[in-house]
Protein backbone atom coordinates (compact mmCIF):
# COMPACT_ATOMS: atom_id res chain seq x y z
CA UNK A 1 0.00 0.00 0.00
CA UNK A 2 1.68 3.42 -1.39
CA UNK A 3 0.77 6.07 1.20
CA UNK A 4 2.36 9.08 -0.91
CA UNK A 5 4.70 9.94 -3.56
CA UNK A 6 6.16 12.97 -5.25
CA UNK A 7 4.68 13.73 -8.80
CA UNK A 8 7.13 11.10 -10.79
CA UNK A 9 6.67 8.48 -8.09
CA UNK A 10 2.99 8.83 -8.65
CA UNK A 11 2.59 8.39 -12.09
CA UNK A 12 4.40 4.97 -11.47
CA UNK A 13 2.19 3.73 -8.38
CA UNK A 14 -0.93 5.05 -10.48
CA UNK A 15 0.64 2.48 -13.32
CA UNK A 16 0.62 -0.25 -10.81
CA UNK A 17 -2.76 0.24 -9.67
CA UNK A 18 -1.11 0.37 -6.31
CA UNK A 19 -3.68 1.37 -3.51
CA UNK A 20 -2.60 5.08 -2.20
CA UNK A 21 -3.87 6.50 0.81
CA UNK A 22 -2.81 10.23 1.78
CA UNK A 23 -0.09 11.37 4.20
CA UNK A 24 -0.78 13.56 7.40
CA UNK A 25 -0.32 17.38 5.55
CA UNK A 26 3.00 17.97 8.49
CA UNK A 27 4.94 15.19 6.99
CA UNK A 28 3.75 15.32 4.03
CA UNK A 29 5.40 18.89 3.32
CA UNK A 30 8.67 18.30 4.77
CA UNK A 31 8.94 14.72 3.03
CA UNK A 32 7.83 16.75 -0.57
CA UNK A 33 10.58 19.63 0.11
CA UNK A 34 12.86 16.80 1.02
CA UNK A 35 12.57 15.06 -1.84
CA UNK A 36 11.75 17.55 -4.61
CA UNK A 37 15.44 18.63 -4.24
CA UNK A 38 16.21 15.34 -6.01
CA UNK A 39 15.72 14.39 -9.66
CA UNK A 40 14.03 10.72 -8.41
CA UNK A 41 10.93 9.28 -7.96
CA UNK A 42 9.78 7.95 -4.10
CA UNK A 43 7.46 6.29 -2.96
CA UNK A 44 6.44 5.96 0.68
CA UNK A 45 4.95 2.40 1.57
CA UNK A 46 3.66 0.77 4.32
CA UNK A 47 5.05 -2.54 5.55
CA UNK A 48 3.96 -5.25 8.11
CA UNK A 49 5.32 -3.66 10.47
CA UNK A 50 5.68 0.46 11.82
CA UNK A 51 8.75 1.17 9.76
CA UNK A 52 8.38 2.92 6.58
CA UNK A 53 10.25 2.44 3.83
CA UNK A 54 11.03 4.58 0.74
CA UNK A 55 11.01 2.93 -3.15
CA UNK A 56 13.26 4.85 -5.15
CA UNK A 57 12.54 4.68 -8.93
CA UNK A 58 13.96 6.30 -11.44
CA UNK A 59 10.66 7.50 -13.49
CA UNK A 60 11.03 11.27 -13.85
CA UNK A 61 12.24 10.69 -17.74
CA UNK A 62 9.76 9.95 -20.22
CA UNK A 63 11.62 6.98 -21.54
CA UNK A 64 11.71 5.52 -18.14
CA UNK A 65 7.87 6.00 -18.08
CA UNK A 66 6.89 4.35 -21.45
CA UNK A 67 9.52 1.38 -20.41
CA UNK A 68 6.90 0.89 -17.17
CA UNK A 69 4.13 1.66 -19.29
CA UNK A 70 4.58 -0.45 -22.10
CA UNK A 71 3.12 -3.78 -22.66
CA UNK A 72 4.84 -4.49 -26.52
CA UNK A 73 8.68 -4.32 -26.07
CA UNK A 74 10.29 -7.16 -26.29
CA UNK A 75 12.10 -8.83 -23.21
CA UNK A 76 15.87 -7.67 -24.81
CA UNK A 77 14.67 -4.56 -24.82
CA UNK A 78 13.46 -4.34 -21.17
CA UNK A 79 15.77 -5.81 -19.87
CA UNK A 80 18.51 -3.72 -21.83
CA UNK A 81 15.98 -0.33 -20.20
CA UNK A 82 16.03 -1.79 -16.97
CA UNK A 83 20.09 -2.11 -17.42
CA UNK A 84 19.99 1.66 -18.31
CA UNK A 85 17.61 2.36 -15.55
CA UNK A 86 19.89 0.30 -12.86
CA UNK A 87 22.72 2.57 -14.20
CA UNK A 88 21.20 6.16 -13.56
CA UNK A 89 19.69 4.86 -10.58
CA UNK A 90 23.32 4.35 -9.00
CA UNK A 91 24.00 7.35 -10.43
CA UNK A 92 21.84 9.04 -8.62
CA UNK A 93 22.57 7.10 -5.66
CA UNK A 94 26.17 8.96 -5.31
CA UNK A 95 24.89 12.28 -6.29
CA UNK A 96 22.63 12.01 -3.79
CA UNK A 97 24.64 10.77 -1.28
CA UNK A 98 27.33 13.54 -1.76
CA UNK A 99 24.83 15.97 -1.32
CA UNK A 100 23.51 14.42 1.34
CA UNK A 101 27.32 14.22 2.64
CA UNK A 102 27.83 18.09 1.91
CA UNK A 103 24.77 18.84 3.73
CA UNK A 104 25.70 16.91 6.74
CA UNK A 105 29.31 18.25 6.90
CA UNK A 106 28.55 21.90 5.94
CA UNK A 107 30.21 24.30 8.70
CA UNK A 108 26.98 25.96 9.51
CA UNK A 109 23.49 24.52 9.98
CA UNK A 110 20.87 24.02 7.24
CA UNK A 111 17.38 23.95 8.74
CA UNK A 112 14.37 24.03 6.56
CA UNK A 113 10.86 25.60 7.54
CA UNK A 114 7.72 26.14 6.37
CA UNK A 115 5.87 29.10 6.43
CA UNK A 116 4.77 29.04 10.06
CA UNK A 117 8.47 29.04 11.12
CA UNK A 118 8.42 25.80 12.21
CA UNK A 119 11.43 23.50 11.99
CA UNK A 120 10.76 20.69 9.46
CA UNK A 121 14.78 19.45 8.89
CA UNK A 122 17.82 20.33 10.00
CA UNK A 123 21.36 18.91 8.88
CA UNK A 124 23.27 18.48 12.28
CA UNK A 125 22.55 19.21 16.27
CA UNK A 126 22.47 22.77 17.05
CA UNK A 127 23.73 24.13 20.32
CA UNK A 128 23.57 21.02 22.42
CA UNK A 129 20.01 20.52 21.20
CA UNK A 130 19.33 16.76 19.42
CA UNK A 131 18.17 16.64 15.95
CA UNK A 132 14.69 15.21 17.56
CA UNK A 133 14.33 17.71 19.96
CA UNK A 134 15.09 20.42 17.12
CA UNK A 135 12.76 19.27 14.36
CA UNK A 136 8.87 20.13 15.17
CA UNK A 137 9.54 23.59 16.56
CA UNK A 138 9.35 27.41 16.24
CA UNK A 139 12.61 28.67 14.75
CA UNK A 140 11.55 32.01 16.73
CA UNK A 141 12.61 29.82 19.85
CA UNK A 142 16.31 30.07 19.26
CA UNK A 143 16.35 33.61 19.04
CA UNK A 144 15.79 37.09 21.36
CA UNK A 145 12.46 38.31 21.20
CA UNK A 146 13.14 41.70 20.01
CA UNK A 147 14.33 39.82 16.11
CA UNK A 148 11.26 37.63 16.15
CA UNK A 149 9.82 40.76 13.92
CA UNK A 150 12.87 40.86 10.72
CA UNK A 151 12.76 37.00 10.93
CA UNK A 152 8.96 36.33 10.45
CA UNK A 153 8.77 39.39 7.44
CA UNK A 154 12.07 37.62 6.22
CA UNK A 155 10.10 34.16 5.89
CA UNK A 156 7.15 35.90 4.42
CA UNK A 157 8.84 37.45 1.77
CA UNK A 158 10.68 34.53 0.66
CA UNK A 159 7.08 33.05 0.52
CA UNK A 160 6.29 36.13 -1.50
CA UNK A 161 8.67 37.08 -3.75
CA UNK A 162 10.70 33.54 -4.25
CA UNK A 163 13.81 35.52 -3.63
CA UNK A 164 16.83 34.98 -0.77
CA UNK A 165 17.40 37.25 1.86
CA UNK A 166 19.83 37.93 4.78
CA UNK A 167 19.23 39.48 8.20
CA UNK A 168 21.82 39.82 10.93
CA UNK A 169 20.25 38.58 15.13
CA UNK A 170 21.14 37.46 18.49
CA UNK A 171 20.21 34.68 19.31
CA UNK A 172 20.75 31.52 21.82
CA UNK A 173 24.03 29.94 22.02
CA UNK A 174 26.17 27.17 23.41
CA UNK A 175 25.30 26.67 26.98
CA UNK A 176 22.58 29.40 26.95
CA UNK A 177 25.33 32.24 26.14
CA UNK A 178 23.86 34.36 23.36
CA UNK A 179 25.31 34.18 20.03
CA UNK A 180 25.12 36.44 16.80
CA UNK A 181 24.13 35.02 13.58
CA UNK A 182 24.00 36.21 9.93
CA UNK A 183 21.04 34.21 8.54
CA UNK A 184 20.85 34.03 4.31
CA UNK A 185 16.98 32.91 3.90
CA UNK A 186 17.17 30.67 0.30
CA UNK A 187 13.43 29.08 -1.23
CA UNK A 188 12.73 25.73 -1.87
CA UNK A 189 10.31 25.20 -4.66
CA UNK A 190 8.22 22.69 -6.34
CA UNK A 191 6.60 23.24 -9.84
CA UNK A 192 7.33 27.02 -9.03
CA UNK A 193 5.93 27.24 -5.74
CA UNK A 194 7.55 28.08 -2.78
CA UNK A 195 6.77 25.35 -0.46
CA UNK A 196 9.30 25.82 2.19
CA UNK A 197 12.28 27.95 3.31
CA UNK A 198 16.02 27.15 3.96
CA UNK A 199 18.05 28.68 6.54
CA UNK A 200 21.71 28.68 6.95
CA UNK A 201 22.54 30.51 10.05
CA UNK A 202 26.70 31.36 10.60
CA UNK A 203 28.26 32.06 13.85
CA UNK A 204 29.42 35.45 14.31
CA UNK A 205 29.91 35.85 17.86
CA UNK A 206 33.31 36.58 17.78
CA UNK A 207 33.57 38.92 14.93
CA UNK A 208 30.91 41.01 16.82
CA UNK A 209 33.08 40.97 19.95
CA UNK A 210 36.00 41.87 18.32
CA UNK A 211 33.46 45.03 16.19
CA UNK A 212 32.22 45.79 19.60
CA UNK A 213 35.83 45.75 21.19
CA UNK A 214 37.09 47.71 17.74
CA UNK A 215 34.11 50.41 18.96
CA UNK A 216 34.98 50.54 22.30
CA UNK A 217 38.67 51.60 21.25
CA UNK A 218 38.00 54.13 18.83
CA UNK A 219 35.10 55.85 21.83
CA UNK A 220 37.54 55.79 24.15
CA UNK A 221 39.97 57.24 21.34
CA UNK A 222 37.78 59.68 20.41
CA UNK A 223 36.95 60.75 23.82
CA UNK A 224 40.39 61.64 24.46
CA UNK A 225 40.81 63.33 21.64
CA UNK A 226 37.82 65.34 21.58
CA UNK A 227 39.17 66.88 25.29
CA UNK A 228 42.37 67.79 24.35
CA UNK A 229 43.73 71.76 23.34
CA UNK A 230 45.60 70.28 20.52
CA UNK A 231 43.86 70.34 16.94
CA UNK A 232 43.91 66.53 15.21
CA UNK A 233 42.82 65.41 11.85
CA UNK A 234 44.32 63.46 9.36
CA UNK A 235 44.25 63.73 5.53
CA UNK A 236 43.16 60.86 2.98
CA UNK A 237 44.69 63.19 0.02
CA UNK A 238 46.21 66.39 -0.36
CA UNK A 239 42.65 67.67 -0.64
CA UNK A 240 40.56 65.86 2.02
CA UNK A 241 39.99 65.98 5.16
CA UNK A 242 39.61 62.18 7.32
CA UNK A 243 38.15 62.19 10.66
CA UNK A 244 38.56 65.39 12.79
CA UNK A 245 38.20 65.86 16.88
CA UNK A 246 36.32 68.83 18.45
CA UNK A 247 39.18 71.29 19.04
CA UNK A 248 39.54 71.63 15.09
CA UNK A 249 35.64 72.39 14.74
CA UNK A 250 36.09 74.36 17.91
CA UNK A 251 38.47 76.66 15.79
CA UNK A 252 37.05 76.94 12.94
CA UNK A 253 33.37 77.60 14.59
CA UNK A 254 31.77 74.52 13.20
CA UNK A 255 30.59 70.98 13.76
CA UNK A 256 32.53 68.00 13.41
CA UNK A 257 30.33 66.80 10.79
CA UNK A 258 30.64 69.76 8.89
CA UNK A 259 34.50 69.22 7.90
CA UNK A 260 35.27 65.37 8.43
CA UNK A 261 35.67 63.74 5.30
CA UNK A 262 35.64 67.01 3.76
CA UNK A 263 37.57 68.48 0.77
CA UNK A 264 39.41 71.76 1.80
CA UNK A 265 37.78 73.94 -0.62
CA UNK A 266 34.54 73.41 1.17
CA UNK A 267 36.25 74.21 4.05
CA UNK A 268 37.97 77.40 2.78
CA UNK A 269 38.71 79.90 0.79
CA UNK A 270 40.18 79.41 -2.71
CA UNK A 271 43.29 81.50 -1.32
CA UNK A 272 43.63 79.64 1.53
CA UNK A 273 42.52 76.48 0.35
CA UNK A 274 45.09 76.44 -2.16
CA UNK A 275 48.36 77.58 0.25
CA UNK A 276 46.74 74.55 2.55
CA UNK A 277 47.08 72.39 -0.33
CA UNK A 278 50.32 73.72 -1.12
CA UNK A 279 51.92 72.55 2.39
CA UNK A 280 50.19 69.04 2.39
CA UNK A 281 51.45 68.22 -0.89
CA UNK A 282 55.11 68.88 0.41
CA UNK A 283 54.53 66.11 3.00
CA UNK A 284 52.98 63.94 0.48
CA UNK A 285 55.71 63.78 -2.20
CA UNK A 286 58.39 64.28 0.42
CA UNK A 287 56.94 61.11 2.40
CA UNK A 288 58.51 62.74 5.58
CA UNK A 289 57.21 64.90 8.47
CA UNK A 290 56.52 68.84 8.27
CA UNK A 291 56.58 71.16 10.72
CA UNK A 292 55.59 74.64 10.17
CA UNK A 293 54.11 78.41 11.86
CA UNK A 294 51.11 79.49 10.37
CA UNK A 295 48.80 82.61 10.63
CA UNK A 296 45.38 81.36 10.10
CA UNK A 297 42.09 82.95 10.82
CA UNK A 298 39.93 81.51 13.15
CA UNK A 299 35.82 80.91 12.70
CA UNK A 300 35.64 84.36 14.61
CA UNK A 301 37.84 86.32 12.19
CA UNK A 302 40.77 86.47 14.82
CA UNK A 303 44.73 85.86 13.12
CA UNK A 304 46.07 83.02 15.17
CA UNK A 305 49.51 81.56 15.29
CA UNK A 306 49.18 78.07 14.81
CA UNK A 307 52.30 75.55 15.56
CA UNK A 308 51.51 72.45 12.78
CA UNK A 309 52.91 69.42 12.01
CA UNK A 310 52.33 67.24 9.43
CA UNK A 311 53.17 62.90 9.79
CA UNK A 312 53.18 60.99 7.07
CA UNK A 313 51.77 56.72 7.39
CA UNK A 314 53.54 55.07 4.78
CA UNK A 315 52.32 51.75 3.53
CA UNK A 316 54.10 48.47 3.30
CA UNK A 317 55.40 49.74 -0.44
CA UNK A 318 56.68 52.94 1.07
CA UNK A 319 53.33 55.24 -0.74
CA UNK A 320 51.81 57.64 1.59
CA UNK A 321 48.88 55.98 3.20
CA UNK A 322 47.20 59.02 4.60
CA UNK A 323 48.77 61.91 6.93
CA UNK A 324 48.36 62.21 10.42
CA UNK A 325 47.89 66.39 11.10
CA UNK A 326 47.74 68.21 14.41
CA UNK A 327 48.26 71.43 15.41
CA UNK A 328 48.41 73.68 18.52
CA UNK A 329 47.38 77.48 18.79
CA UNK A 330 50.54 78.56 19.87
CA UNK A 331 49.40 82.73 20.02
CA UNK A 332 49.22 83.80 23.09
CA UNK A 333 53.16 81.96 23.88
CA UNK A 334 54.20 83.94 20.96
CA UNK A 335 53.73 86.93 22.16
CA UNK A 336 54.50 86.10 26.04
CA UNK A 337 58.04 85.22 23.95
CA UNK A 338 57.75 88.40 22.29
CA UNK A 339 57.22 90.65 25.47
CA UNK A 340 59.98 88.24 27.54
CA UNK A 341 62.44 89.21 24.35
CA UNK A 342 61.51 92.74 24.99
CA UNK A 343 61.67 92.85 28.32
CA UNK A 344 64.96 91.30 28.25
CA UNK A 345 66.19 93.84 25.82
CA UNK A 346 64.95 96.70 28.08
CA UNK A 347 66.89 94.75 31.19
CA UNK A 348 69.91 94.46 29.44
CA UNK A 349 69.95 98.74 28.33
CA UNK A 350 69.35 99.65 31.62
CA UNK A 351 72.21 96.31 32.86
CA UNK A 352 74.59 98.55 30.70
CA UNK A 353 73.69 101.85 32.02
CA UNK A 354 73.54 100.44 35.29
CA UNK A 355 77.18 99.31 34.82
CA UNK A 356 78.13 103.31 33.30
CA UNK A 357 76.51 104.57 36.66
CA UNK A 358 78.50 101.58 38.93
CA UNK A 359 81.93 102.74 36.75
CA UNK A 360 81.22 106.49 37.57
CA UNK A 361 80.52 105.70 40.98
CA UNK A 362 84.01 103.59 41.55
CA UNK A 363 85.55 106.77 39.77
CA UNK A 364 83.96 108.75 42.23
CA UNK A 365 84.70 106.25 45.33
CA UNK A 366 88.24 106.24 43.85
CA UNK A 367 88.21 110.10 43.90
CA UNK A 368 86.54 110.76 47.00
CA UNK A 369 89.33 108.07 49.13
CA UNK A 370 91.92 110.34 46.61
CA UNK A 371 90.31 113.51 48.52
CA UNK A 372 90.17 112.00 52.04
CA UNK A 373 93.76 110.80 51.71
CA UNK A 374 94.52 114.33 50.80
CA UNK A 375 92.84 115.98 52.99
CA UNK A 376 94.29 113.96 56.28
CA UNK A 377 97.80 114.54 55.19
CA UNK A 378 96.91 118.56 54.84
CA UNK A 379 95.16 118.27 58.45
CA UNK A 380 98.04 116.41 59.78
CA UNK A 381 100.69 119.05 58.38
CA UNK A 382 98.54 122.04 59.40
CA UNK A 383 98.09 120.47 63.05
CA UNK A 384 101.63 119.52 63.01
CA UNK A 385 103.75 122.32 61.12
CA UNK A 386 100.98 125.34 62.30
CA UNK A 387 99.52 124.53 65.58
CA UNK A 388 101.55 121.96 67.65
CA UNK A 389 104.62 124.65 67.87
CA UNK A 390 101.90 126.87 69.28
CA UNK A 391 100.94 124.69 71.61
CA UNK A 392 104.53 124.26 72.55
CA UNK A 393 104.90 128.29 72.95
CA UNK A 394 102.12 128.35 75.11
CA UNK A 395 103.60 125.64 77.46
CA UNK A 396 106.45 127.61 77.74
CA UNK A 397 104.36 131.00 78.83
CA UNK A 398 101.36 129.77 81.10
CA UNK A 399 102.67 129.20 84.34
CA UNK A 400 99.47 128.50 85.82
CA UNK A 401 99.50 124.83 86.30
CA UNK A 402 95.86 124.11 85.79
CA UNK A 403 96.26 126.04 82.27
CA UNK A 404 99.08 123.83 82.03
CA UNK A 405 97.16 120.67 82.02
CA UNK A 406 94.39 121.76 79.92
CA UNK A 407 97.21 122.62 77.33
CA UNK A 408 98.09 119.43 77.99
CA UNK A 409 94.41 117.49 77.35
CA UNK A 410 94.75 119.93 73.95
CA UNK A 411 98.03 118.57 72.77
CA UNK A 412 97.39 115.39 73.84
CA UNK A 413 93.71 115.30 71.12
CA UNK A 414 95.59 117.37 68.74
CA UNK A 415 98.04 114.42 68.74
CA UNK A 416 95.38 112.12 68.67
CA UNK A 417 93.74 113.74 65.76
CA UNK A 418 96.49 112.92 63.69
CA UNK A 419 96.81 109.25 65.60
CA UNK A 420 95.91 106.17 62.86
CA UNK A 421 94.21 105.54 66.99
CA UNK A 422 91.27 107.84 66.84
CA UNK A 423 90.43 106.90 63.13
CA UNK A 424 90.47 103.22 64.09
CA UNK A 425 88.52 103.84 67.55
CA UNK A 426 85.67 105.74 65.32
CA UNK A 427 85.29 103.71 62.68
CA UNK A 428 85.44 100.60 64.86
CA UNK A 429 82.93 101.64 67.31
CA UNK A 430 80.81 103.50 65.59
CA UNK A 431 78.11 104.07 68.64
CA UNK A 432 80.94 105.99 70.93
CA UNK A 433 79.83 109.58 72.06
CA UNK A 434 82.00 112.28 71.39
CA UNK A 435 82.34 112.04 75.22
CA UNK A 436 83.58 108.75 75.18
CA UNK A 437 85.88 108.83 72.94
CA UNK A 438 87.34 111.62 74.58
CA UNK A 439 87.51 109.74 77.76
CA UNK A 440 88.90 106.63 76.08
CA UNK A 441 91.65 108.94 74.92
CA UNK A 442 92.30 110.37 78.25
CA UNK A 443 92.03 106.46 79.34
CA UNK A 444 94.68 105.44 76.93
CA UNK A 445 96.67 108.25 78.08
CA UNK A 446 96.72 106.93 81.98
CA UNK A 447 94.29 109.16 83.38
CA UNK A 448 92.71 108.16 86.55
CA UNK A 449 88.51 108.61 87.53
CA UNK A 450 89.71 111.97 89.53
CA UNK A 451 91.95 113.19 86.85
CA UNK A 452 89.38 112.93 84.22
CA UNK A 453 86.73 114.49 86.58
CA UNK A 454 88.56 117.55 87.00
CA UNK A 455 89.99 117.27 82.68
CA UNK A 456 86.17 117.55 82.09
CA UNK A 457 84.78 118.81 84.91
CA UNK A 458 82.58 116.19 85.52
CA UNK A 459 81.51 114.12 88.70
CA UNK A 460 83.23 110.74 89.48
CA UNK A 461 80.31 108.79 89.26
CA UNK A 462 79.47 110.20 85.84
CA UNK A 463 82.99 109.29 84.84
CA UNK A 464 83.00 105.90 85.85
CA UNK A 465 79.43 105.30 83.72
CA UNK A 466 81.53 106.56 80.86
CA UNK A 467 83.92 103.95 81.48
CA UNK A 468 81.43 101.07 81.69
CA UNK A 469 79.23 102.44 78.82
CA UNK A 470 83.07 101.65 76.77
CA UNK A 471 83.45 98.46 77.92
CA UNK A 472 79.83 97.52 77.00
CA UNK A 473 80.30 98.88 73.90
CA UNK A 474 83.56 97.29 72.97
CA UNK A 475 82.41 94.31 74.40
CA UNK A 476 84.49 93.79 77.12
CA UNK A 477 82.59 91.40 79.78
CA UNK A 478 85.18 90.50 81.97
CA UNK A 479 85.74 92.71 85.06
CA UNK A 480 89.60 91.79 85.60
CA UNK A 481 90.01 93.15 82.06
CA UNK A 482 91.84 96.56 81.85
CA UNK A 483 90.05 99.00 79.64
CA UNK A 484 93.41 100.67 79.65
CA UNK A 485 95.54 97.85 77.93
CA UNK A 486 92.04 97.27 75.11
CA UNK A 487 92.67 100.95 74.50
CA UNK A 488 96.67 100.38 73.43
CA UNK A 489 95.90 97.32 71.85
CA UNK A 490 94.38 99.37 69.06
Amino acid sequence: MVIDANPCGMSFAINKRFKLFERPKREQSCWQAETLMRGEGFMLRAGSQRDRLYSRLSCYSTQSREVLMADKLSYEELEQRVRQLDKEVAELKRSEEGWRSLVKNAPSPIITVDRDGIIRDINQAVAGLEIEKVVGTSHYDYALPEYHKVMKESVEQVFKTGNSVSYEIAGVGPEGSTSWYVTGLGPIKRGGEVVGVTIMPRDITERKQAEQELRKVSEEQALLLDNIDTQVWYLTDIETHGAVNRALAEFWGVQKSDIAYKNVYDILSKEEAEVCIAGNREVFESKRQVRTEEWVKNGRGELRLLSVSKTPKLDKEGNVEYVVCAAEDITERKQAEQALRERETALEIQAEELQEVNTALRVLLRQRDKDKTELEEKVFLNVRELVMPQVEKLKKAISDARQKAYLGVLESNLNEIISPFAHRLSSKYSSLTPTEIQMAFLIRDGKTTKEIAELLNLSGRTVESHRQSIRMKMGIRNRRANLRSHLLSM
